[in-house]
């Protein structure tokens, strides 16, 4: 399970990729990130085919691939992810820019 979303699987069908990571790609369910974010929702409805591009601008803090890793975690069913010191802000500021009510909840 630790390169779960580094591999394509039968049910991955966007990929995620990073303006400041150029070489990493994540694998993930639309129906899964459509669910748990209507922003994310609303990209896939207009461009289904296109790759999701984590883009930050240079006053936001810097969101890695282990922050979305950590939110694909949080919001897939069979991961159990921990809310810890090491992870919140990544996740507070992933939950607020794709308004992702589940995690600003927790």
């Amino acid at each position: 399970m630790e390169n779960y979303f580094h591999i394509p699987n039968e049910f991955s069908d966007v990929k995620i990729s990073f303006k400041n990571e150029n070489d990493t790609i994540l694998y993930a369910n639309k129906a899964i990130l459509s669910e748990a974010s209507p922003i994310i929702k609303a990209f896939l409805a207009i461009e289904p085919d296109s790759i999701f591009i984590i883009d930050e601008d240079d006053e936001q803090s810097i969101i890695t691939s282990t922050d979305v890793i950590d939110l694909l975690k949080f919001i897939y069913p069979q991961f159990t992810m921990k809310i810890t010191e090491q992870n919140i802000i990544g996740l507070i500021h992933l939950s607020e820019k794709y308004l992702i009510e589940t995690l600003r909840n927790e």
